[in-house]
């Protein structure tokens, strides 16, 4: 079986292309930080609206999944998973009308439940831009130790 990375290693062919890639990645952080406040939002009214009576809260839990994926991306992640998802719903039943129904169905499904849950893909996007600065400053380091020293 073949293992599959979640996070792209980064790769940088010069001095510029890094130096670059820390402001973006030292920008993106923040907002990335400001939409995992909203994410955790939408995660603590969804588990209001899980273990309270009325099911009106499960509109106002997904709400907040909206600026969460806008401010600190991760969509692009989300719907991969919901892809991936679809597939095992394609190949689940394997007739004709039953498979593009259910995969249908099976992406529908995913994409809401990734609408509840967006604190995994907007944590993911995190870790993500985290990796490539700690890569970037690491090349930095390497082949351009005085550029490090300077303020960006």
């Amino acid at each position: 079986m073949k293992k599959v990375n979640l996070i792209e290693e980064t790769m940088f062919s010069s001095v510029e292309a890094a130096q670059r890639e820390v402001k973006f990645a030292k920008v993106n952080l923040i907002r990335i930080l400001i939409g995992t406040g909203f994410a955790v939002l939408s995660t603590i009214l969804l588990l209001i609206a899980f273990f309270g009576k009325n099911s009106q809260y499960y509109t106002f839990a997904a709400l907040p999944a909206i600026p969460a994926y806008l401010i600190g991306g991760g969509i692009g992640k989300a719907v991969k998973a919901a892809w991936k998802i679809t597939k095992i719903g394609w190949f689940l039943i394997p007739v004709f009308p039953a498979d593009v129904l259910l995969a249908f169905a099976f992406f529908i499904i995913s994409l809401f439940a990734f609408f509840y849950i967006p604190i995994v893909f907007v944590g993911m996007n995190y870790v993500d831009h985290k990796r490539s600065l700690k890569a970037a400053e690491e090349f930095l380091m390497q082949y351009a130790p005085s550029a490090v020293a300077q303020p960006c």
